[in-house]
């Protein structure tokens, strides 16, 4: 690479595991599951080709704390948007 040109990273560039991606509005439930195979600690919560967020572990600790149903509670509601 010539001086000063930069390297465009993909994500799996930098990630040391396989990358979960979920949408927004997937219920909570299913990005857990994602991630519990994948054995994540959290999710990359894509809006097309676009970062809109990330869901970790804590996170979906909260969400369950919260009593919420979880089965019917968008990632939206509880992901870290822009990351």
């Amino acid at each position: 690479m010539a001086d000063g040109a930069r390297r465009v990273l993909a994500v799996h560039d930098v990630m040391t595991t396989r990358v979960v991606t979920v949408s927004p509005d997937d219920p909570v439930t299913d990005a857990a599951a994602a991630m519990v195979r994948r054995k994540a600690g959290s999710a990359l919560i894509m809006q097309g080709l676009f970062l809109a967020g990330i869901l970790t572990e804590r996170d979906v600790l909260r969400a369950a704390a919260s009593g919420v149903d979880l089965r019917n509670s968008p990632v939206s509601a509880w992901m870290t948007p822009d990351p």
